[in-house]
């Protein structure tokens, strides 16, 4: 069995996985999706080997994004014309491109509509990826020392972290409903023990708009949705350190295709929706 973990550069390696005839887990980001989407067609036609493809292994951001994706395909356009969002992202000076679980999560909220939405379901544009930290002024890419120091990370984790918010502003009275049933949504659905993307960690809470999922271990993991001073509705999940993507290979991307293995599987690719439902 093969892992790489490696970023964009270094995604031939499935290449030769297939070539071998080795199955493989891949955990790396950047890769355009025409390059992954050519391995996937040859894994599927060769039918050798199984191959996964996960590009985030924190299992309450996974499952989150998954729960934010179905909500938008289930409810197409409907902060059109009354709600904006305004999405900002931190991580390590050494990540050259914007987070891809932001720009899929922007990709969810054009796709219900949101105004001033930076990436509304289209590619990401090469100016952005030349280290401008912003895109049209929408997206914020942080990556400046001081910056994430003054936002709260701390100094031992300056080197490895993903902290990610977004705000949703209703600009009428029909955005602040359309927010609210968003909000309430998540906090009936997903913010609830009974989530298995959520085994071991905290989940609590009063109202809709204060919930909170933090992890065991030192907060290394936490998601809130809350209300500002200004009645805006934001959205974060922070990671600090790289324990919860170990602790989602471990638990889940490696028995994913271990359990592929066992069972003779060959000429599929797995990927985040199968990583969450691994028993």
């Amino acid at each position: 069995m093969g892992l790489n973990f490696a970023d964009a550069a270094g995604f031939d390696v499935n290449n030769q996985f297939l070539e071998y005839e080795i199955p493989f887990l891949y955990g790396g980001t950047g890769v355009k999706p025409e390059v992954e989407s050519e391995l996937v067609r040859k894994i599927e036609e060769q039918k050798t080997i199984c191959g996964g493809f996960v590009k985030n292994f924190a299992l309450p951001i996974t499952g989150l994004m998954i729960h934010i994706e179905d909500y938008a395909a289930a409810h197409p356009g409907i902060m059109k014309d009354c709600v904006d969002v305004c999405i900002e992202e931190s991580h390590q000076a050494t990540k050259a491109d914007p987070s891809g679980t932001a720009i899929k999560m922007s990709q969810h909220f054009g796709l219900m509509g949101a105004g001033n939405c930076p990436f509304d379901g289209k590619d990401v544009g090469a100016d952005f990826r030349a280290k401008t930290g912003k895109y049209k002024g929408k997206f914020d890419m942080i990556r400046d020392r001081e910056k994430q120091l003054a936002m709260g990370v701390a100094e031992e984790h300056l080197g490895g972290h993903g902290w990610h918010q977004y705000t949703l502003k209703a600009h009428s009275n029909k955005g602040i409903a359309v927010i609210e049933s968003f909000g309430r949504e998540l906090a009936t659905d997903f913010f609830t023990v009974n989530n298995p993307c959520l085994k071991g960690y905290n989940v609590s809470g009063d109202f809709w708009f204060n919930q909170s999922i933090t992890s065991n271990n030192n907060r290394t993991l936490n998601i809130d949705i809350k209300q500002d001073a200004e009645g805006n509705f934001i959205l974060l999940h922070d990671i600090n350190g790289r324990q919860p993507y170990v602790d989602g290979v471990m638990q889940k991307g490696l028995p994913m295709i271990v359990n592929a293995i066992r069972s003779r599987e060959r000429g599929r690719a797995y990927f985040e929706r199968d990583l969450v439902s691994v028993a």
